[in-house]
């Protein structure tokens, strides 16, 4: 038995020796794909360990791609690799773990900095302009079809502004996510500084019903601008806030898990 356990081992390790050796100029081309829009050029380096200068997606462009998988996670039924990507002229870098047998993805240490109106642009925003740097780190995201994610990270928006006919400052923007015992993802939103005093929260439930609690309250060097969007964007008034209520299911706002 002790042979054919060594046997097994040798055979496995070899065939990681092999894979690991492979130019990725063989293999990834494979992937381009006219129909889905994914064309990637500049390949270099091995299959586990190369770069992409160049990913092209229908509405999305990666400027850069590298990743670095280690092989020996494939004894363990997982597929684990280091990311580092390039999205609008920001760096995005994270450790991407694949469950080969229940096929859940976990995300781990993953940080980025993307300017707020590169993000306008990639969510098609119709409203005004924005400037300041948002900053996301995320410890674990755990992702698996048909369920909620699982999620631990904070995310930033430092110097928020929207850009109207004058600008508008938000201060620093805070969106804390976690998740219940049971499941449930719950973010915490507040903001330090600006124009406006944002205290909210953001609940997503298992069965992917959301409820959303934000309420608006104008500090006293708030623009006559900025008051008439509030009446606006939240009419509800409890006293100097304004309050924006929501609740319903995720697949109302388009987005199925």
């Amino acid at each position: 038995m002790k042979t054919k356990h060594l046997l097994i081992t040798a055979g496995v390790s070899y065939f990681l020796f092999l894979i690991t050796l492979t130019p990725a100029a063989n293999i990834i081309p494979l992937l381009n794909n006219k129909t889905t829009g994914v064309v990637m050029s500049g390949i270099s380096g091995s299959l586990w360990a190369g770069a992409v200068e160049k990913v092209s997606l229908k509405k999305q462009t990666i400027q850069s791609l590298k990743w670095s998988f280690n092989p020996f996670s494939l004894l363990s039924a997982n597929l684990s690799t280091d990311v580092e990507a390039s999205v609008q002229g920001q760096s995005i870098t994270t450790q991407i773990d694949y469950a080969l047998f229940s096929k859940t993805t976990a995300l781990k240490n993953l940080h980025s900095s993307i300017n707020a109106n590169e993000l306008k642009d990639i969510l098609k925003l119709p409203l005004g302009d924005f400037s300041g740097i948002i900053n996301i780190n995320i410890n674990n995201a755990t992702l698996t079809a048909g369920k909620l994610p699982l999620i631990d990270g904070l995310i930033n928006w430092n110097n928020a502004t929207l850009i109207l006919s004058d600008k508008i400052s938000f201060g620093k923007i805070s969106l804390t996510l976690n998740n219940t015992d049971n499941g449930d993802l719950i973010g915490k939103l507040n903001n330090t500084q600006g124009e406006l005093s944002i205290i909210g929260d953001i609940k997503v439930l298992t069965n992917k019903k959301y409820t959303i609690d934000i309420k608006l309250t104008p500090r006293t060097n708030a623009s006559s601008e900025l008051k008439s969007i509030l009446s606006l964007i939240a009419p509800r008034k409890v006293k100097s806030s304004h309050i924006i209520h929501r609740t319903g299911y995720l697949h109302d706002l388009g987005i199925r898990l």
